[in-house]
């Protein structure tokens, strides 16, 4: 019995999961017999009489072909090393390897193809050599570092599996009693149960020859060779047809490849040739949390494996927001007791599928992933190639079929090994290469739990992997503790990640309004150019004049604290003097810009309950009609009128009163923005927000007298106050453009290079119609930021902007609703920005990014959700529209506290494990195409690095029921033609199927909104596909190789 409870004890867990699910079939009657012995009734493999050739298995086969493609590639070398600390006797070293390779079949064996199929020959047994190298003459450091260096380099050196003996040692002395043994094996005759097996022998025969003794190994009954046509026997006999037609079923309709957003991508990398550069991160689960799991394990009748593999999946779709998880694992094909002592290559790989839905318990997860595994167990013996060319998944170039992420329950072979006067403790390479995007490997030992983490270090950072990591303990602890919880109430926020305290207090300093600023620079820098456009120059001194006059003017009229005057007008220095003088009188600030329809600027001046109009310049038009406006005419200079002699000595006329103190936390200005009903809602900021926002962006970017800063921006859109006040508040000089000067066109660049201007706030969209076709000659070298807000920003159009103006300045994104007032999150654009969508960044002063969960709790660093700000910089909410701002605005819910609001954005996001926010698209922009979660924002984002593209959009349209698809609106290079084939083939090894558009539509210009924003409902329906089109699938081929 304590023989047969110890060769349990050795199985893998694949192996032990196997023999628990048909022990539980025997228990039925009738049923032992049957599944206890070899399904199909096969005979164990026979021991041949030793042939020079011999086919290979299956797993040999994918080796060999993976060394066709790219000869001596190294990442198929499986290395390690002894140091070996004592006396060390060399010839003993030299007959424990000679032993072991003439015991072994498989580490005598080449592969050749002498008629095109390959075939392994087995040589006779001769002495293996053993490479000697003498550091001892180094100092000590020096030494370690060489060995070191060696080491390193041996994991790099490939082998000729045509004429190189598949095994090879190299002994490093250091010192008189300590020696470095490095040995390397081509996975094509080993594998990770090999190692022990070799370590296991190698000691046995030292220890032998050292003491005298016989080794006591039992002949082997069979060699690799005979497994191997063991094996493609049982597969001729229906075994492989059976397997396939499983993995149909279960494989069918496969999702996306799973890969977790990377933290350290950069532009440019990983396009067409992934970097597979490894790094590894490990964590140790302690013995009481190992006795809890495996107690835990018990109660639920899984084993260990299936435990820790259904927290990795349940990490995974927590990561991903995804709830079909399909990973990789690796399964040994030793199913019989002949295989266990052999050296050779016995595994296959099973992808792994569970369905996990947020609202499905952890216990009942474990039995979908344990259904899943055992299942897959029992057709295991289908070679993985074989499955991924029966179902011809959808391929990249850059990445694996089915899946990028890999479980792997390793075993553990011997740390230290006690032999004759010497100690041989085993240790691992340094990890070179990373074949997976991530592979977890669990490793049983001394009663605890390793956990190594590979991965590729171009796509994440070691902060990330090792949250990664304690994110998966915690998530154990939890399910070990409650497995009736669901998997969407599992917390991820670990005690070491970088979130925000929800519960800290945000002070609030006080805050100077605008209009006082404004006149401390007019007092201390009177001559000093304030607002120029064209010929006209104001100085700070004229144009606060002209500010306090309009004020006067507005408090003659009777405006009352707090009451909104609208300003209505063409761009012009009187348009910059009203708003001011709005903010001056204590009124809230409405602007209408005169390119928006008039129907929405009558909806607008109602909803506010305007009835003052500064109209600058005179537009004239419908306002005339509109009873119980009062309209002011400014003069284009700013200008303004007083009250009529009339009115000012009318018996009853009254002076007019003081100019008001605005407080902080007293309405400021209004802004409308698009509202689902079609009717616009206005949101209310304050004088403190606005002031916040403006002191912060003058200290970080040192704004302040030099500057010139374009107003470029729709005057109805909240960026304006960003535009027009930052340099008024700074002592800098306000540009303003001419109206014929097209600000949407390419002249812009011209415009700004002309002026000088230092430092512009612009929208994305804007941007690309610039560089549609830039101006040559234009450098820009006078602009020292470019602030971009309003739009994802796009690694694409930042690698543009900076190959049309190499000479332009930091590049700042910007990001933050109207309701949480201009901007509460920065980031400044590197020189190598990050792939894709450009950060959101980190949070102003007194503001904090909070991602939640659909029952808002706190994500974890690396989970998705929404994106909540919290700040009392925040905005007043809705214009007439309680139910809308408590909707929206709600009490903080990690505290509850009624007077802590934060607001709920609407955008998915995450926090990464460096701090930053990153941007995930809209949550109601996010659609299905095809069963796959689609994001148009990242398949824009992916489109605009393409060269031939100018500008583009991407959305999803339901032109007809039923037929939801992607369309890409396409702006192209003038250089280039218009090829929707060549777009997508720039897609195919970049997206996934689904992800790829449909429809391509051309366009001169994408239309923009007033506030230069994608204006979606002018971009025009495309043609209807044909049956053809919607049932095309275009694949390309790619490599797959498996460790």
């Amino acid at each position: 019995m304590s023989d047969t409870l110890s060769r349990i004890k050795e199985l893998s867990p694949a192996q032990r999961d196997l023999l628990l699910r048909r022990l539980a079939q025997a228990d039925r009657p009738g049923r032992a017999a049957a599944t206890l012995a070899p399904r199909d009734g096969s005979a164990a493999p026979a021991a041949a009489a030793g042939p020079a050739e011999a086919p290979l298995s299956f797993a040999q086969e994918r080796q060999w072909f993976l060394d066709r493609l790219a000869p001596g590639d190294p990442a198929f070398i499986i290395t390690g090393a002894l140091r070996l600390t004592g006396s060390l006797s060399i010839p003993a070293l030299h007959h424990s390897f000679d032993a072991v390779v003439r015991r072994h079949a498989a580490l005598r064996a080449t592969f050749q193809a002498p008629a095109g199929k390959p075939v392994q020959v087995i040589a006779p047994p001769a002495p293996l050599p053993i490479a000697r190298v003498d550091l001892s003459h180094h100092a000590a450091e020096a030494r370690e570092a060489a060995c070191r260096d060696l080491y390193d380099e041996e994991t790099r050196r490939g082998f000729d599996l045509a004429r190189d003996r598949l095994l090879r040692v190299t002994l490093v002395r250091l010192a008189e009693e300590e020696h470095f043994l490095i040995f390397s094996m081509h996975h094509i005759v080993s594998d990770g149960w090999s190692i022990g097996v070799l370590l296991e022998e190698i000691a046995r025969h030292y220890t032998a020859f050292a003491t005298g003794r016989e080794p006591g190994l039992p002949e082997l009954p069979i060699q690799y060779p005979d497994f191997a046509g063991w094996q493609r026997e049982r597969l001729r006999d229906g075994l492989l047809d059976r397997g396939l037609a499983y993995w149909r079923r279960q494989l069918a309709d496969p999702p996306p490849v799973l890969e977790l957003a990377p933290d350290r991508l950069l532009h440019g990398d990983g396009a067409a040739e992934r970097d597979l550069s490894g790094a590894a991160c490990e964590r140790v689960i302690g013995r009481e949390l190992k006795a809890a799991l495996d107690e835990f394990s018990r109660r639920e009748d899984c084993t260990l494996y299936v435990t820790l593999l259904t927290g990795f999946m349940t990490l995974l779709a927590r990561l991903s927001g995804r709830d079909d998880i399909l990973l990789g694992t690796p399964v040994s094909g030793r199913i019989r007791v002949e295989t266990e002592a052999l050296i050779g290559l016995f595994l296959n790989t099973l992808a792994l599928r569970a369905r996990l839905p947020a609202d499905l318990p952890f216990r009942e997860a474990m039995a979908r992933v344990r259904s899943s595994f055992l299942d897959g167990l029992e057709h295991h013996e289908v070679p993985f190639e074989r499955v991924v060319q029966e179902l011809d998944p959808e391929r990249s170039a850059s990445s694996h079929p089915l899946f990028e992420i890999f479980f792997n329950f390793t075993p553990a072979p011997a740390r230290v090994l006690e032999l004759p006067d010497l100690r041989a403790a085993f240790e691992a390479p340094a990890p070179m290469r990373s074949e997976f995007s991530m592979t977890l490997y669990v490793t049983e030992w001394d009663g605890r739990l390793e956990l190594k983490l590979q991965y590729q270090r171009a796509r994440y950072s070691p902060e990330r992997v090792a949250l990664l990591l304690e994110q998966l303990e915690a998530l154990l602890v939890q399910a070990a503790a409650d497995p009736g919880r669901a998997l969407s109430r599992f917390d991820l926020a670990v005690p070491a990640a970088a979130l925000p305290d929800p519960a800290a207090p945000l002070d609030r300093p006080a805050q100077q309004p605008v209009a006082g600023l404004i006149a401390g620079w007019a007092e201390r820098t009177p001559d000093a150019p304030a607002l120029t456009q064209g010929g006209l120059t104001l100085s700070y001194a004229a144009m606060n004049d002209r500010i306090a006059a309009v004020a006067r003017r507005l408090l003659a009229e009777g405006l009352a604290p707090g009451e909104a005057v609208a300003v209505r007008g063409p761009r012009c220095p009187g348009f910059i003097v009203a708003m001011a003088g709005v903010l001056r009188a204590g009124g809230v600030l409405l602007t209408l810009s005169l390119d928006l329809p008039e129907q929405r600027q009558r909806a607008m001046l109602e909803q506010a309950g305007a009835r003052l109009l500064l109209e600058p310049d005179g537009p004239g038009g419908w306002p005339a009609e509109q009873p119980g406006l009062t309209r002011i005419p400014v003069g284009a200079d700013g200008t303004v009128d007083a009250p009529s002699p009339a009115a000012a000595t009318a018996p009853d006329a009254a002076p007019p009163p003081p100019e008001p103190a605005a407080g902080t936390a007293d309405p400021a200005y209004l802004f409308f923005t698009s509202g689902s009903t079609g009717v616009p809602k206005g949101v209310r900021g304050t004088h403190g927000g606005l002031s916040h926002f403006l002191s912060w962006q003058r200290a970080t970017f040192g704004v302040g007298p030099g500057d010139r800063c374009a107003q470029l921006t729709g005057l109805s859109f909240d960026v304006v106050l960003r535009d027009v006040f930052l340099p008024l508040t700074s002592g800098a000089e306000l540009v303003l453009p001419r109206e014929e000067e097209a600000l949407a066109s390419g002249r812009t660049p011209e415009w700004l290079e002309a002026q000088r201007i230092t430092l512009i706030h612009t929208v994305p969209s804007v941007v690309e119609s610039w560089l549609a076709d830039p101006p040559a000659g234009v450098t820009l070298a006078a602009l020292r930021r470019a602030f971009f807000a309003g739009e994802p920003l796009a690694a694409g159009l930042v690698e543009r902007w900076r190959a049309a103006f190499p000479e332009a300045g930091e590049i700042v994104n910007l990001y933050g609703p109207t309701e949480t007032t201009l901007a509460k999150f920065f980031h400044r654009v590197p020189a190598v920005p990050r792939a894709g969508v450009q950060p959101l960044g980190t949070p102003l002063p007194q503001t904090q990014a909070l991602v939640l969960t659909p029952d808002r709790r706190l994500c974890g660093i690396g989970e998705p959700g929404e994106i909540a700000i919290r700040t009392p910089f925040r905005s007043l909410g809705y214009l007439n529209a309680p139910e809308e701002t408590a909707k929206r605005f709600v009490p903080n819910p990690l505290t509850g506290d009624p007077d802590d609001l934060v607001y709920l954005t609407g955008d998915r996001g995450v926090l990464g494990a460096d701090g930053l926010l990153e941007f995930l698209g809209r949550m109601d922009h996010q659609v299905k195409i095809r069963g796959v979660r689609v994001e148009p924002m990242e398949v824009a984002a992916c489109l605009k690095d393409c060269p031939e593209v100018a500008a583009c959009a991407v959305v999803a349209r339901e032109d007809r029921p039923g037929d939801l698809r992607l369309v890409a609106y396409v702006v192209p290079r003038k250089e280039t033609g218009r090829s929707a084939k060549r777009l997508r083939e720039f897609l195919r090894p970049r997206l996934p199927a689904a992800m790829i558009p449909t429809a391509v539509v051309f366009l001169d210009r994408l239309p923009l909104t007033a506030n230069q924003k994608l204006d979606r409902a002018k971009l025009p329906r495309p043609a209807p596909a044909t049956a053809g089109a919607r049932t095309a699938r275009c694949r390309r081929a790619t490599r797959w190789s498996c460790r």
